[in-house]
């Protein structure tokens, strides 16, 4: 049986369940109400929760439900959300207030943020400026996540909620559903996983080394930031078809220069791309150094809801 780490563990909300499924309550005497479903996945189902007894009455929260399966490891998703909770990160992350299990499910209570996630703005291209605090936001996470030794692997605009819409975008990264520790020389990720159309190319199976023992670090996050920030200047999902991945990786279909270009992309916004979208994993630059590109040279500090740039 896997241990639970401190963090999990401390986390953990005392709960009561009811006979009515719609229902429960919390040792704090906090009850709540399923108000709506808010969204469902590969990785579990998301709904609107009111809370209807206590001092929080009236107030809202987004609870996630997570099958139990035997062969999972609950407990990496939970520390991750436990971790980035912390008042540190809360500017890069969605926050949680804890979880509490069933027999059959866990559940992990959220802050409801309304505005949903990024992948529903992402229409048409968006303002260079705007991507720029977009991406240097996600950046600023991912750094985060890296130097704690997690790697999201699932990066995409649908797993990125909004906060405040343009033009004073703040974005949190959420759902770390398949995130998992990744401290280089000690634990290596081989597990396939992440959304195809963002997942890197040795994820897929498309660059591997001449290891037999054949693994993947944290850097397939800076691809899958890489197709993200592609998608958020241009309107295009540029590898839906991995046919044109394995193209890409092969040297037979090029660095989509001409979409930039037709958005008006600067120079700087087209090189951030290229070195990240790079199909060796151990070319591409990491999150701290990608937050030292040009390309963000005159960005200022994302303001706070209610706030503005000057």
């Amino acid at each position: 049986m896997a241990v639970i780490p401190d963090l999990v563990r401390v986390s953990k909300l005392d709960t009561q369940f009811f006979t009515n499924p719609e229902y429960t309550q919390h040792v704090h005497y906090v009850s709540g109400k399923k108000d709506r479903t808010l969204g469902r996945g590969s990785y579990g189902v998301v709904w609107l929760e009111r809370c209807i007894h206590g001092d929080s009455k009236g107030q809202v929260r987004a609870v996630k439900k997570v099958q139990k399966v035997e062969s999972s490891d609950y407990y990496r998703e939970l520390e991750a959300i436990a971790l980035f909770s912390h008042s540190k990160y809360e500017q890069c992350f969605v926050k949680s207030f804890g979880w509490y299990d069933g027999q059959e499910s866990i559940f992990i209570t959220m802050e409801y943020l309304p505005h949903g996630d990024l992948h529903k703005y992402l229409g048409s291209p968006l303002q260079e400026r705007d991507a720029q605090h977009i991406v240097a936001q996600i950046l600023k996470g991912l750094n985060f996540m890296h130097e704690n030794g997690f790697a999201h692997r699932d990066l995409k605009p649908a797993n990125m909620l909004v906060v405040c819409k343009g033009p004073e975008w703040w974005v949190k990264i959420a759902d770390f559903g398949i995130s998992k520790r990744a401290i280089e020389g000690l634990t290596a990720l081989r597990t396939l996983a992440g959304t195809p159309a963002f997942a890197a190319p040795e994820v897929l199976g498309f660059f591997q080394s001449g290891d037999r023992d054949y693994s993947y670090t944290n850097s397939v996050d800076m691809w899958s930031l890489s197709v993200i920030t592609f998608l958020i200047l241009t309107g295009e999902t540029l590898f839906r078809d991995q046919r044109r991945l394995g193209q890409y990786v092969a040297g037979r279909f090029a660095f989509p220069s001409d979409s930039l270009f037709a958005n008006n992309v600067s120079k700087e916004g087209h090189d951030f791309i290229r070195t990240l979208m790079t199909p060796n994993p151990e070319n591409r630059p990491d999150s701290r150094s990608s937050l030292q590109h040009p390309w963000f040279g005159c960005l200022t500090e994302p303001a706070a809801p209610g706030t503005h740039r000057r």
